[in-house]
């Protein structure tokens, strides 16, 4: 089926296989009906310093899935239903609009985007990110990627329903399934955490990208799309912990089976993409994956989300009882493109784990 490698570069490595020797620095992780196939950590982690399995990085976007099924699961307990108003449960002046819409990926809410966030201060993200004023700027999008502020909406909710930080609700849920190395954000600057993010960085110039790493820029309770830290080794426990309640394995930590089954389904397909693509989204998820570049080899009832331009995936294919998390930490190599390259990858490994 596959086979467990050293946590060093090697050119018999599956990463090595996978991307062709495109990609030198990067972690792999492939559960398959729920036994470990590959677990490989390769290059550096930062210049200089070598990758771990459990180094962890921002996965921006990639943790969208996570927190939206905390969501899910204090809704649950609160026997909230997902067409609830946003409005109600954050005590804001009524607006139409559900925690359903919310989680859709088309409320319409793009300002600020991910990386105009990092040049605000402190007091305009208070402003711009308060939720009455969220609450009342959403909109039906018919086409839209949702980025900071949807997903600060998705934060507070939580912090509402469960009377706790969202940081820590996040991290205990992941915690619960085995996912240890994944959490999400600090309630203050965590030496031990920072000096374990990888960061990005250009292998032609060895330039890193350094933000998450420099207490200058450290911003604890950030939106989901700009403060969510893991390993692949994690972010590919928590998919097959989310495949083993969908196929009917109750675990604390996660909704129901039946609510995750819902929440893993498409409940949105945006217009035709520059790409002619469709994409299609459950809800804090990626549905029908080959509506996002992940290629023909995930059955159609796969789910999952990539992350920071792509650089980093995870998704889990039900019919093949498969969780995969990848990441690779290089900027500005065209051979090492994650967008491009992402569906040729992963075809390659399903054929190397027996399938076609």
């Amino acid at each position: 089926m596959g086979r467990r490698t050293q946590e060093w570069r090697s050119e018999t490595s599956a990463l090595h296989e996978l991307t062709e020797g495109s990609v030198v620095s990067g972690q792999l992780y492939v559960e398959r009906a729920g036994k470990v196939v590959y677990n490989e950590s390769v290059g550096e982690a930062v210049p200089g310093s070598a990758m771990r399995s459990d180094q962890a990085f921002n996965l921006y976007c990639g943790l969208k899935p996570v927190v939206a099924l905390s969501l899910a699961r204090l809704l649950e307990l609160a026997s909230i239903d997902r067409r609830a108003l946003v409005s109600d449960i954050l005590s804001v002046p009524h607006s139409p609009f559900t925690v359903g819409d919310v989680c859709s990926h088309a409320v319409g809410l793009r300002d600020p985007d991910a990386f105009r966030y990092f040049h605000l201060s402190p007091s305009e993200r208070a402003e711009r990110l308060a939720s009455s004023v969220l609450v009342a700027r959403m909109k039906r999008a018919r086409v839209v990627y949702g980025e900071v502020a949807g997903w600060r909406l998705v934060c507070l909710m939580i912090e509402a329903l469960s009377g706790h930080s969202v940081t820590s609700i996040v991290e205990n849920d992941a915690a619960s399934v085995g996912s240890k190395d994944l959490w999400f954000c600090a309630d203050s600057y965590d030496d031990h955490r920072v000096n374990n993010i990888g960061c990005y960085y250009d292998t032609s110039v060895n330039l890193p990208m350094l933000h998450d790493r420099l207490r200058s820029f450290w911003s604890p309770q950030m939106p989901a799309t700009v403060g969510g830290y893991s390993s692949m080794e994690s972010l590919g426990r928590w998919y097959s912990a989310v495949l083993k309640v969908r196929a009917g394995e109750p675990m604390f930590g996660l909704p129901s089976p039946t609510v995750v089954a819902d929440w893993t389904t498409t409940a949105t397909q945006v217009g035709v993409n520059k790409d002619s693509r469709e994409p299609q989204f459950g809800l804090g998820l990626m549905t029908r994956l080959d509506t996002h570049g992940f290629g023909q080899a995930p059955s159609p009832e796969s789910f999952g989300h990539s992350g920071f331009l792509g650089l980093s995936f995870g998704f889990a294919d039900p019919t093949n009882q498969l969780a995969v998390a990848f990441i690779t930490n290089e900027l500005g190599r065209r051979s090492a493109n994650p967008v491009v390259n992402r569906s040729k990858w992963i075809d390659r490994l399903y054929s190397l784990i027996g399938l076609s």
